[in-house]
């Protein structure tokens, strides 16, 4: 798809066309596409989607509202590794503190499971 905009994250996502959505998260422009990207993602629950998931919420210069989301979608995977990267961001001294946050919540949740 050539012009992307919140139609059409809809129409990927009942599609279920989790290459395109991951193209949109890595490529899309504006925060709110790759938001909505990452939160369709995380709806899918495709393993594919995990990896570009977690790349997203580990880049510190992308817009925190899309590494929320990316972390919100990350736990309906759950599993060691993520439970593992939300640990290691929310004790990153350098993290946004809101991000460490989201994290640190996450990271309680996965454990208490």
């Amino acid at each position: 798809m050539d012009i992307i905009h919140g139609a059409n994250i809809e129409k990927l996502k009942e599609e279920k066309n989790v290459d395109e959505l991951i193209r949109v998260l890595n490529h899309g422009g504006t925060r709110a596409l790759k938001s909505s990207a990452a939160k369709a993602l995380g709806q899918l629950k495709d393993e594919k989607a995990v990896e570009p998931l977690m790349d997203a919420l580990k880049q510190h210069y992308l817009d925190p509202g899309v590494r929320s989301h990316a972390a919100q979608a990350l736990y309906v995977f759950g599993g060691d590794e993520i439970r593992e990267l939300f640990r290691v961001i929310s004790n990153d001294i350098h993290e946004n503190n809101d991000i460490k946050d989201i994290c640190r919540n996450y990271y309680k949740l996965l454990s208490a499971k």
